[in-house]
Formats: structure tokens, sequence, C-alpha cells
């Protein structure tokens, strides 16, 4: 009989040098980070320190963090998290995807332009909208 104790733990797949390059959605939640990043003119040191003040409570230091994201293969709370603590809203995430799946085709026809446009006006009506509630 084998003893167990002194052999070494399986490795879980998917990890480490067994990770497999990220798939065309993997990549696409990556780009939307970065972009979201750039947008909000948040730096992974502003980003660990929002992360950190809704709760995450993770280890990463800004550099493990940056490089976690560049990797990509992250859980979907860890990119819900993201997400809040950039501060992005729905509509931003909605068009995001619509525009991801129209990239995936690589067709940029009038009817895309005109959603981007929908898309925009929409999010300008909001902020509008919001715009009394936040003073009071």
């Amino acid at each position: 009989m084998e003893d167990k104790s002194t052999s070494a733990p399986a490795r879980k797949e998917g990890t480490g040098r067994d990770r497999k390059a990220p798939d065309y959605y993997d990549r696409r939640a990556i780009d939307f980070l970065n972009a979201a990043m750039g947008r909000k003119g948040v730096s992974i040191d502003v980003l660990d320190e929002r992360l950190r003040k809704l709760g995450y409570d993770r280890q990463d230091t800004p550099k493990t963090l940056r490089q976690r994201i560049d990797r990509g293969g992250f859980s979907a709370g860890f990119f819900v998290r993201v997400l809040r603590a950039l501060e992005v809203s729905s509509i931003e995430i909605l068009r995001e995807v619509e525009l991801m799946e129209w990239s995936k085709d690589k067709k940029l026809t009038e009817e895309h332009e005109q959603a981007r446009a929908k898309h925009a006006a929409r999010a300008r009506a909001v902020k509008k909208a919001l715009r009394p509630l936040d003073k009071g």
C-alpha cells in the first residue's frame, strides 16, 4: 500500500504551467478590464486600494493584481469585484458585450455605428436623469 502522506498533492487542472492560453471570451474580459481602467483613469495601485475598501482581502500586491488581470482566467466573482471597484455601469457593460460580438465577426457596419450612438445617447440620458439625485 502506498503512503499518501509523502506524495505530492495533485496539481489542479488549469493552474500554474498547466494553464491554457485565454480563449476568445477570456481575452475579451481581460481587454474589458484594462479598457475600463484606462477610461476611468484608474491605476493598478488605485484599483488595489479600492478593492481593499470593498473587502477584497486576498494577499495580492498591485504587481500580482496586474498579473492576475493580464493572465486572465479569473473567477466571475473577481471580475464583478473589479467592475464594482471601477464603478462601471451596466450600460457600459452592455455596450461592450454588444461591440464584442460585432468585433468577433470583424464587421463594422452602419448598424454597429447606430448602436454605438444609441448607447451613448442612453448613457447621457441616464447621467442627466441622475444629476438631480446626486445634488440632493
